[in-house]
């Protein structure tokens, strides 16, 4: 087989090879889906503290700095760092485990997947 054949070869395989894998940053693959009410549906599923929602909520959905939301949640940078960090977490536990969120989460990479695949084989 010719090396460039090879090669094409590896790289299809570990495309594949990404799709049964959840990840720490599928998560935010997740978070940043066009389905807002799905997010909602998935968020429930996670036992997160009030202030890790309002984190999530403001920073992720909402889409403001973790020094915009010190001034909504009134504490400092390091502890929204921390409740994004711990909330992320958590979901990733779940979400691993939920078929709706792994249904998300393969929609997303199989669309990838496909444009890398046509790079790969260089197909239009």
């Amino acid at each position: 087989m010719d090396k460039l054949k090879e090669s094409k070869i590896k790289k299809l395989f570990n495309l594949i090879t990404k799709l049964s894998s959840f990840e720490s940053s599928d998560v935010d693959i997740i978070l940043n889906m066009p389905f807002k009410s799905e997010l909602n549906d998935l968020l429930v599923l996670v036992n997160l503290t009030e202030n890790e929602k309002l984190a999530i909520d403001i920073c992720i959905i909402k889409g403001a700095t973790i020094l915009e939301a010190t001034d909504i949640i009134s504490v400092s940078e390091r502890q929204i760092a921390n409740y994004l960090s711990s909330a992320k977490k958590k979901m990733h536990q779940v979400w691993s485990c939920n078929n709706q969120a792994r249904a998300f989460l393969y929609l997303t990479k199989i669309h990838d997947i496909d444009s890398s695949i046509k790079s790969i084989l260089k197909i239009k």
